[in-house]
């Protein structure tokens, strides 16, 4: 009865992955879409990392025996070895499904400046139980 916030992970990753890819796979043919921090193989870029963080259920009732809805969270890095306009490029494409997709960003991309250029933001929706993502 409450299973369907486990697969809230996997359709996000799905959606967003589809829509990046639409908009950027002529630019970036090895971009890379994973929902964990190892990959044991040799490293793809650009790579976009999607990850649940902090969901908390929401609209509980009176009798408490189901999940009505979670306010959910995300928190999603691009890694880019080429340069940080390739990481701004792939992130601004991940703004663009993460808001149709109807998600508030609340922490807006950081860079870090190493050998690999990344950037991180987190995002939140309610989902309720019987929504279409």
């Amino acid at each position: 009865m409450n299973e369907w916030i486990f697969d809230i992970d996997d359709i996000v990753l799905s959606d967003i992955e589809q829509y990046v890819t639409d908009e950027l796979l002529d630019v970036y043919p090895d971009l890379f879409f994973t929902s964990s921090d190892y990959n044991s193989s040799d490293p793809s870029f650009p790579t976009v990392v999607v990850k649940g963080i902090d969901s908390r259920e929401q609209g509980m009732t009176l009798k408490n025996d189901t999940i009505n809805a979670v306010l959910y969270s995300i928190q999603v890095d691009v890694y880019a070895n080429t340069k940080q306009q390739d990481a701004k490029r792939v992130m601004g494409s991940v703004m663009d499904a993460l808001k149709k997709l109807q998600f508030t960003i609340f922490s807006m991309p950081e860079f870090k400046n190493t050998d690999v250029f990344r950037m991180t933001l987190r995002a939140r929706r309610m989902i309720g139980a019987n929504d279409i993502l």
